[in-house]
């Protein structure tokens, strides 16, 4: 925890600017119950929330990107500057860049764009989308096969048996 500590203090440090503020728990619902969620027991039995046990802090570790494709795209800029903090020559440019480079992130070597809502969107090559896309369909069809087998044994009680087939695939898959 000192780790972390000292590495909070480091970025407090760079910002001009801050306050620290404690939000009660009443007005805080959201995260009070993540918090509960994972301090339960019941979280590790039904792998509702991932959970990685750590030998030691990876606080120091700094893994490189680990670019599979190794061409330059629109990405190769925003990448360099995130990790090496290179900007291109042209002031204009550095604006731009600097700008767009507050939407993006890279977390374990993987660049991502901040979604809304917080969702992280990882940027994917073409070979792994084509892959990626191909497991999608394989589930849908999966989906779309356990929803015409379940529903049509229930006739008009489809609305109700709904959700249950689909709890029952997120739980087992």
């Amino acid at each position: 925890m000192v780790a972390y500590l000292s590495k909070i203090k480091d970025f407090l440090a760079q910002i001009k600017r801050y306050t620290i503020q404690q939000i009660p728990r009443k007005q805080n619902a959201t995260a009070d119950a993540l918090a509960r969620l994972a301090s339960s027991a019941v979280v590790d039995k039904a792998n509702l929330v991932p959970v990685e046990y750590l030998d030691q802090p990876n606080i120091n570790l700094q893994e490189p990107i680990l670019l599979i494709d190794n061409t330059p795209s629109w990405m190769t800029p925003i990448a360099a500057f995130l990790e090496h903090g290179v900007l291109p020559n042209s002031r204009n440019e550095s604006r731009k860049l600097t700008r767009k480079a507050t939407r993006y992130l890279i977390l374990d070597g993987v660049m991502y764009r901040r979604g809304f809502s917080m969702l992280l969107l990882k940027y994917v090559n073409q070979t792994e989308l084509e892959r990626l896309l191909e497991e999608v369909e394989a589930v849908n069809k999966t989906l779309k096969d356990t929803l015409k087998k379940h529903l049509e044994e229930a006739k008009r009680n489809w609305p109700e048996r709904l959700l249950e087939i689909l709890w029952s695939y997120r739980t087992t898959e």
